[in-house]
């Protein structure tokens, strides 16, 4: 689980959306608002994706642990929107973490 100081509050969310670059790479979307004060996340898991919220919540408790660990090594500190677009429940975090891996890349961010 991110900190308090690194998670995103739904103002900054909306605020990243409107502003923000975005990067797809697959089942995964970044929406990314650089520089920033600090670095902070918020992943967002669909209903369309898991239907119960244990499974979902499952998936989002995945992300932040993989979030948690790149949010400090970021070039430049950035505000991320994470959309995740596929049920990941039982994908490996090796996979996970090199799929955002390769968003961030392509927004210049790692």
């Amino acid at each position: 689980m991110l900190s308090k100081k690194e998670r995103l509050s739904s103002s900054g969310v909306l605020r990243v959306l409107r502003k923000g670059k975005r990067a797809i790479f697959g089942g995964l979307k970044i929406v990314a608002l650089s520089p920033a004060p600090a670095s902070q996340a918020s992943v967002v898991v669909s209903a369309k994706v898991a239907k119960k919220a244990t499974q979902r919540n499952v998936i989002r408790r995945k992300v932040y642990h993989i979030i948690s660990q790149i949010l400090p090594n970021l070039k430049t500190p950035a505000r991320l929107v994470i959309y995740i677009y596929w049920n990941c429940s039982k994908t490996s975090q090796d996979e996970i973490k090199q799929s955002i891996v390769q968003c961030l890349k392509k927004l210049s961010l790692n």
